[in-house]
């Protein structure tokens, strides 16, 4: 008796995954500093949207 095999689909490949943004490491925020004061004193760091990727943290193309 003769055994047969199934066939078993081939997975589809995974595009690739986006390049992330370099400023903000692909988080889409930046920290900025906070200052105060007529010196103008460092009190801390706020995050902001990231203004090369506009907040989304995949590297924008350059073309």
């Amino acid at each position: 008796m003769a055994t047969t095999r199934k066939r078993v689909a081939a997975k589809p490949a995974l595009a690739p995954e986006p390049a992330r943004c370099e400023p903000c490491e692909g988080t889409g925020l930046v920290p900025k500093t906070v200052r105060v004061g007529q010196r103008h004193r460092n009190v801390g760091d706020q995050q902001g949207a990231c203004l090369t990727c506009w907040g989304t943290g995949i590297a924008a193309d350059e073309t």
